[in-house]
């Protein structure tokens, strides 16, 4: 019976609250009627104990039709991700992954992103970025392509080298529809084309833009002149996708040892 546990979210000792809090989510999943209580559990997101915020949110999180009610406090954990320790921060961006799937929470996210402009703020949106990339949505929110593609066209004196390859980065690790690899195509052929632009750049521009069907196969450079992009998986086709003058393409391979 799922009484003595719902009791159980209202005692002072916070690992009773945890363990009620877990008990009743998996009770949940075995039975057919509502046991968990969902404005209890959201009401606890909030906790000053931090052992039974986390296995609130821990909670909600295996309820992303919830995250509606909590995408104001989305901020806080991305903030909270960015100051742990790897182990932690794997685990909120996880969490935060598994709701970023619904579109209030998805707006959540990437506001954050667009907020984190200082420079100091650089670990935020390096979260916001990394909870995108785990959430793998079956398709891109909207709000989401808006903000990369904003950093691909930005100033150079506003958006980094690093803020770039980010952004880019992740486009390569979303489910873009061709009309969004389409519309990356200017400002990717601009940064590849750019003597300025970083080595490493120009092939993570490459991929999230997609092949250019106007391309002739024979425009096709020898695997040996690309700089391969550190974690991320090249996409086929990717380097059929630009012009001759492309600068990265035509990169002599003794310059990239």
């Amino acid at each position: 019976k799922p009484e003595p546990l719902v009791a159980a979210l209202d005692s002072t000792d916070p690992r009773v609250v945890r363990a009620a809090l877990y008990g009743l989510d998996q009770m949940a999943a075995r039975l057919p009627a509502p046991v968990l209580p969902r404005e209890l559990v959201l009401e606890r997101c909030g906790a000053v104990d931090p052992t039974v915020r986390d296995a609130a949110w821990w909670v909600v999180s295996q309820h992303p039709d919830w995250s509606d009610a909590l995408a104001a406090g989305l901020a806080a954990q991305l903030s909270r991700a960015a100051g742990a320790g790897p182990e932690e921060a794997d685990r909120i961006i996880m969490m935060l992954a598994r709701l970023a799937v619904q579109p209030a929470a998805a707006d959540a996210i990437v506001a954050s992103y667009v907020a984190a402009r200082a420079p100091e703020a650089f670990a935020i949106r390096r979260t916001a970025l990394a909870v995108m990339r785990t959430a793998r949505p079956a398709a891109t929110p909207r709000s989401w392509f808006d903000a990369l593609a904003a950093v691909l066209v930005a100033d150079p004196a506003t958006a980094g080298a690093d803020d770039v390859a980010a952004a880019l980065q992740t486009l390569a690790n979303l489910p873009l529809a061709p009309r969004q690899r389409a519309a990356l195509q200017p400002a990717a052929i601009r940064l590849a084309s750019d003597p300025a632009t970083p080595p490493r750049t120009c092939p993570l521009a490459l991929q999230p833009a997609g092949p250019d069907p106007a391309s002739p196969p024979a425009a096709v450079p020898p695997a040996s002149t690309i700089t391969a992009a550190p974690q991320v998986r090249p996409m086929r086709g990717a380097s059929q996708a630009w012009p001759n003058h492309v600068a990265c393409t035509r990169t002599p391979a003794s310059r990239m040892e």
